[in-house]
């Protein structure tokens, strides 16, 4: 039984341990002999974990004791900042069981024991300590022991060792209130700072979220709880101020498919609910009164979600008055607020007044501006709730993009606008392949904004990660392709489009052609001539051939995402087909190829025009369709001649023309061929 402890931390600084607060300390050798105890004594039970460290557990007020009902509270640490002049272990807890009059038990974070300047570390423990199964177990052994469930109590990061729990163990629910849902978007120096802890060395390059990443996917540490469609029983309390909201509950909902029920509470079943509120200013823990109701009610209902928000707002907590002003993923209304947003460009001294007004009102709306000259971006703005910015540059303004976000951070749309002298022409973004692009060659052509291709939609608005974000593709001796390659390994077709000022999305389906392939961790990639030449192997992945039933319902998800981002009517599909002939006459490919690939062409054509009537078409006469012998990129049965791509233009100027400027962002994208 030891009663303090000064261990040298890897950084040189002595991490005070001092258990005489707690009571006294039961070793186990390991997690199977703690699973062997009949009954757990109060005091500091400590259990050797995988990579020598210790899971310290606290049992407090004997919380298993026989008659006794209702579930046992288990404790989770947030953030402790500056730990100078303390002394561990970290247990919470105390307070919440005083004023329930319950016994409870708590654990230590595992990391702070060797690592004295670390504030956070999310439960997760060491690469090698397998700590977040360990405390599975742990859980399991006291419900099975005490035949009552568990409720996993926290805020912030203990709010997500909460939730991670809950996820893993049938007998565990949660209640959490501002919790991190993926680690790796917390603050980046808090994340750093646990990262050197956990694996050495710095992470301050370009690349250190991707190498994190796969480090802690390697070391199988749960760090990302929206990878997971399963909902933990409890409930979920978010301030309605905080930046979480942005960062960690939209895409949280996102994940676990949760519909709004009103009144700030998101939820499918009466088990899991997640509930916004003006609990508190930013990040702040809610009142304690508040969080004590919270858990009495779901200690004594286990875990029912939907009775805790009955029992706060029977108890005044949701005030109505604040529900008109609660972020609300407005993405389905994305016409509606579009439209009611008005933006005026005014020249100034030395540069412009931008201002948007909003005609109705919608809740809790963030406005991001950039502006333009004739060389591309000149500046932007912070996201702000204001409306208004103020450019002060001397580089003549020419456009001005305002991108609108609804509450959860979802990018509802663009507005455009320009001071009276400005150019109100068209800017295209170019998605698919030179089909496209090689009209943008021609003098007549509009402003080409960006062009992204070498990527198949099923792949491009994949949301599953593939696993290769961080592939080395130095062997491809083209910067364009490289950018290219590495856009459809990491999902930046919707980055490009969230940033890049555009007036229309053209698309054409050429590069459909290219086969798929299943990366490592279980996203679609596309295995392009371009990659291959960069040296990534793919030998060893389930592949998808173009037009097959996988191809076709990884496209049709694609565009569905695809048309989320966009709205149909500035989406422009130029519909062509592969060219049998070239200019003399002769067979360009093989004609059995040529119809195969038409096909896939008409399938996928198809499942545009059910999926998105509203989308705007190029169409042509099938005698355009002819393979230029002399194109610069060489023959090839998508290489046309000189007419089809006027005809393009033509048709491009005409719908252009007739649907208003802009709803879509800026940044300039390569225009490599």
């Amino acid at each position: 039984m030891t009663q303090g402890t000064d261990r040298p931390s890897p950084g040189g600084e002595p991490v005070a341990w001092e258990y005489s607060p707690w009571g006294p300390v039961m070793d186990h050798a390991h997690i199977t002999a703690f699973e062997s105890v009949e009954r757990l004594a109060d005091g500091v039970h400590r259990i050797a974990l995988g990579d020598g460290a210790l899971l310290e557990l606290l049992v407090a007020g004997d919380p298993l004791r026989a008659g006794r009902s209702g579930s046992i509270p288990l404790f989770f640490s947030g953030a402790l900042g500056d730990r100078s002049g303390t002394a561990g272990p970290y247990f919470s807890g105390r307070g919440f069981a005083a004023r329930l009059g319950t016994g409870f038990l708590a654990f230590s974070d595992p990391l702070f024991r060797d690592h004295a300047a670390l504030g956070l570390a999310w439960y997760t423990g060491g690469a090698r300590s397998g700590a977040q199964a360990t405390m599975a177990r742990v859980a399991r052994h006291v419900a099975t022991m005490s035949g009552r469930s568990l409720l996993a109590v926290g805020g912030s990061g203990g709010g997500f060792a909460s939730l991670e729990l809950a996820s893993r163990v049938d007998a565990v629910h949660a209640f959490v209130w501002n919790p991190q849902t993926r680690i790796l978007d917390y603050d980046p120096g808090a994340v750093r700072a646990y990262l050197g802890a956990m694996f050495g060395g710095t992470f301050e390059d370009d690349e250190w979220r991707q190498r994190a990443e796969q480090l802690l996917d390697d070391a199988g540490i749960v760090h990302d709880l929206t990878r997971d469609a399963r909902s933990p029983r409890g409930l979920y309390l978010q301030n309605a101020t905080d930046w979480h909201v942005q960062r960690h509950l939209a895409p949280y909902l996102g994940a676990k498919a949760l519909p709004h029920r009103g009144r700030g509470y998101y939820g499918a079943e009466r088990s899991h609910g997640v509930l916004v509120g003006d609990f508190g200013q930013g990040h702040s823990v809610p009142d304690m009164d508040l969080l004590v109701a919270a858990i009495d009610v779901l200690r004594t209902g286990d875990g029912d979600a939907w009775a805790a928000f009955t029992a706060l707002s029977d108890g005044g907590w949701l005030r109505p008055e604040s529900f008109a002003h609660l972020p609300v993923d407005l993405r389905g209304a994305r016409a509606t607020v579009l439209a009611d947003v008005v933006l005026d460009v005014q020249g100034a001294p030395g540069g412009v007044r931008c201002t948007a007004t909003l005609q109705r009102q919608h809740p809790r709306l963030t406005f991001q501006f950039y502006a333009y000259g004739e060389s591309g971006r000149i500046a932007s703005s912070a996201p702000s709730a204001r409306g208004n910015w103020d450019l002060t540059t001397e580089t003549a303004v020419t456009r001005v993009v305002c991108t609108v976000r609804d509450g959860m951070g979802n990018t509802i749309g663009q507005v455009h606008g320009a001071p009276s002298d400005g150019d109100d022409a068209p800017a295209v973004l170019v998605y698919g392949s030179c089909v496209s692009r090689d009209a943008f060659e021609l003098s007549e052509a509009p402003h080409l904004a960006a062009y992204v291709a070498r990527s198949g939609l099923a792949s491009a608005m994949s949301q599953e990660p593939t696993g290769l974000e961080g592939a080395d593709l130095s062997a491809n001796s083209s910067a364009f392709q490289r950018r290219m390659v590495a856009l459809d390994l990491s999902r930046g077709l919707g980055g490009v489009l969230a940033e890049t000022a555009f007036s229309h999305l053209l698309v054409d389906l050429i590069d459909e052609r290219f086969t798929l392939a299943r990366g490592p961790r279980g996203g679609l990639f596309t295995i392009s001539p371009e990659l291959e030449r960069a040296g990534v192997s793919t030998g060893s992945f389930e592949r998808f051939r173009s037009g097959s039933p996988e191809h076709l319902e990884g496209f049709r998800a694609g565009w569905a995402r695809l048309c989320e981002l966009v709205p149909a009517d500035r989406i422009i599909v130029n519909k062509v087909y592969w060219a049998a002939i070239d200019e003399t006459g002769a067979a360009v490919s093989d004609p059995a190829v040529v119809a195969a690939a038409n096909d896939v062409l008409d399938a996928l054509y198809g499942i545009v025009e059910e999926v998105s009537p509203g989308v705007r078409w190029l169409r042509y006469d099938r005698e355009l369709f002819v393979s230029d012998t002399g194109h610069r990129w060489g023959a090839s049965p998508f290489h046309f001649s000189h007419p089809l791509y006027v005809e393009t233009l033509r048709q491009l100027a005409l719908e252009a023309a007739g649907s208003a400027p802009a709803t879509t962002p800026p940044i300039r994208g390569d225009e490599g061929p």
